[in-house]
């Protein structure tokens, strides 16, 4: 077991400094729309502003991966194992069963991208506009689909959920006679 806690500093020369352009001094809160496949660079950048800003989650539970790695070459393979955790500035970095969401909501994917009538957009506009989150009683459900739609809706919605997607080959080994 190795536990190391890299600080990147000026003097060590490993930290890399951007030129800042424009102003986001006036941010205090930040809204992301999540589901199950929300994950990696996504929470990290989550778990990242949650000590310096108020983050609100809409959506459904994150996927829970507080990890990263590089390729170890083997051969000719390349073999992925986790080879570090990320943490924040709290030294908060658990949250390996996902992250809660403020606003549990199911994604209705029958609207077009930015329509403000989807329900994850709509709670993060209310909350912006009212400080709370709307607590319609078809927050979860679609009932203004078609049967179809909302099979199909469903269905993508349960392959979004929270549940490992991994690097497993599950392909059948084929040996060598």
């Amino acid at each position: 077991f190795f536990d190391y806690s890299y600080k990147p500093t000026p003097a060590a020369g490993n930290q890399e400094v951007f030129a800042k352009r424009g102003s986001l001094n006036g941010l205090t809160r930040v809204y992301f729309l999540v589901a199950g496949g929300t994950a990696s660079a996504s929470e990290l950048l989550i778990n990242n502003l949650k000590p310096v800003m108020d983050v609100k989650l809409i959506g459904r539970k994150t996927y829970g991966k507080p990890v990263g790695f590089f390729s170890l070459r083997i051969d000719k393979k390349d073999l992925y194992i986790p080879q570090f955790q990320t943490k924040n500035q709290a030294n908060f970095g658990d949250y390996f069963d996902g992250m809660a969401v403020d606003k549990d909501v199911a994604d209705d994917l029958t609207k077009d991208f930015g329509d403000a009538s989807e329900k994850l957009l709509a709670q993060a506009l209310n909350y912006s506009a009212t400080g709370t989150f709307t607590s319609y009683l078809k927050d979860n459900s679609l009932s203004s689909t078609s049967g179809t739609s909302r099979a199909l809706i469903d269905s993508n919605n349960e392959q979004l959920d929270h549940e490992f997607k991994g690097m497993i080959e599950t392909r059948k080994l084929k040996l060598k006679q």
